[in-house]
């Protein structure tokens, strides 16, 4: 248990690092782009708070709308709390966002919302279906944990929110995720759900599996597990796990959702009141998750004479050996599974797969006979939303490789002439392979689960 609490220790200091990273990243000449992981949902975050006048202190509820959104520059999920006119923004479409703070200069409300910005109204709607693609894939990137059949959030998908429950305020924890589980015993019930009651289908007995990299291994452990059956959140996959089940099978899924830790902590044990809210069932890319666990930062690192660092990351990439181990293990372990709980696979659809990624843009996700690579997921974004071909991020690769082969000061002098006087799309190509967040985020992922020896959940 000291462990836990280690490593939630150390989780929340990631967090924090990245959220101030997120914070000094964004600018009106630099906006990025947010994408609904729950379009349609906004969820209400309501929150308390004390001002002390002279002779007394005076309690205000402020209400928020509370949007979840993956953010391809960082390859992390936060939230925008949001209390202008709701007509104003559409829950079903994308933004593009030129602002976040943590709070207000002066503001009392904010700081302990870690995970949660606003935007000061720096934020628009923006038309991009083909972007929701991207979000599928990056969640597959983004891994929670597991320790002692404690389940424990990724720094990059974490969100404190706030609701009112029993006429009591309470601060939650919000980690949205995909994970594969095993359902059975599944019953119709009412249940409270972040301050509301819904109806659906609850087993306290759902199984979800991870997958120890050190010792080559899978974990299992028990959770709970709500599918709404509501308008706005009724998949029907829900309502066929209810046939299957009641005819006294299990199904294996491939579930996105959000991991809800209504302790003083964000942990979850088959002991504790949290639970996993399931939204939908999704494609399970294989692929994407073993370069969560295996893949490698792709690019090139200069040293000046002043032995300043000039880094540039382009992609994440790993060993197509390794990769394809890591399917034949995780469908072998879904084949035992399968006998053993007569169960009824049903993510098991690989034309949808391969339909998904064929809506994305040409060259981004690539393999050969040595290894498989996923481009960076700001480079996906910026592909997608300003029709930027690979041959032109591939070109800017070539150039910085040349320029990796030359000695000082040519190689000053040959950055400086590919940030000073290239296109501006050169330019912003180069910032985000300099600059992108998402290269700290993506290895806090990882030093934080090879620092405590976690198993990664799938």
């Amino acid at each position: 248990m000291n462990d836990i609490k280690a490593i939630v220790n150390t989780l929340f200091r990631y967090i924090c690092e990245l959220d101030k990273e997120f914070e000094s990243y964004v600018k009106p000449q630099k906006p990025v782009y947010g994408i609904h992981v729950m379009p349609g949902i906004a969820l209400l975050l309501t929150h308390s708070v004390q001002i002390i006048k002279r002779f007394k202190a005076e309690f205000h509820i402020r209400e928020y709308d509370h949007y979840i959104l993956l953010f391809p520059d960082f390859l992390s999920v936060r939230a925008i709390r949001f209390c202008g006119e709701r007509k104003s923004l559409d829950r079903n479409s994308s933004f593009l966002i030129a602002k976040l703070l943590k709070q207000k200069k002066g503001s009392q409300i904010g700081e302990e919302l870690i995970g949660s910005f606003i935007t000061e109204g720096k934020i628009e709607n923006i038309n991009a279906s083909t972007l929701h693609i991207l979000s599928i894939l990056s969640l597959a990137l983004i891994r929670p944990y597991l320790k002692y059949n404690t389940i424990i959030p990724s720094p990059l998908s974490f969100i404190t929110h706030e609701i009112i429950e029993k006429g009591a305020f309470r601060k939650v924890y919000l980690s949205p995720s995909t994970i594969t589980v095993i359902l059975k015993d599944l019953k119709y019930r009412k249940f409270p759900v972040l301050g509301r009651i819904l109806q659906g289908l609850f087993t306290d007995n759902a199984i979800a599996i991870a997958f120890d990299d050190l010792h080559g291994c899978f974990r299992k452990c028990n959770l709970k597990i709500f599918l709404p059956l509501i308008e706005g959140i009724n998949d029907e996959d829900f309502k066929l796990y209810q046939e299957y089940i009641r005819g006294g099978g299990t199904v294996i899924s491939h579930l996105l959702g959000l991991f809800v830790f209504e302790e003083e902590q964000p942990f979850l044990r088959s002991d504790t009141s949290g639970y996993f809210l399931a939204i939908q069932e999704i494609p399970f890319n294989v692929d994407i998750e073993a370069l969560a666990i295996y893949g490698e930062l792709q690019g090139f690192e200069f040293l000046s004479s002043s032995s300043r660092k000039y880094i540039y990351y382009y992609a994440v990439r790993s060993e197509r050996k390794r990769v394809e181990n890591f399917k034949d293990n995780i469908m072998k372990e879904i084949e035992v599974l399968e006998k053993k709980f007569n169960a009824y696979i049903s993510f098991n659809k690989p034309q949808l797969i391969d339909f998904f990624k064929r809506l994305l843009p040409p060259g981004c996700l690539t393999s050969n006979e040595q290894y498989i690579e996923l481009l960076a997921p700001p480079l996906i974004a910026l592909m997608i939303m300003q029709n930027v071909k690979i041959e032109e991020i591939l070109d800017i690769v070539s150039k910085l490789q040349k320029i990796k082969t030359l000695k000082e000061p040519d190689i000053k002098l040959e950055l400086a002439k590919l940030s000073l006087t290239g296109r501006a799309l050169d330019q912003k190509i180069l910032d985000l392979m300099m600059k992108g967040v998402w290269i700290k985020a993506f290895s806090y992922q990882r030093e934080l689960a090879k620092e405590w020896s976690l198993a990664y959940i799938i």
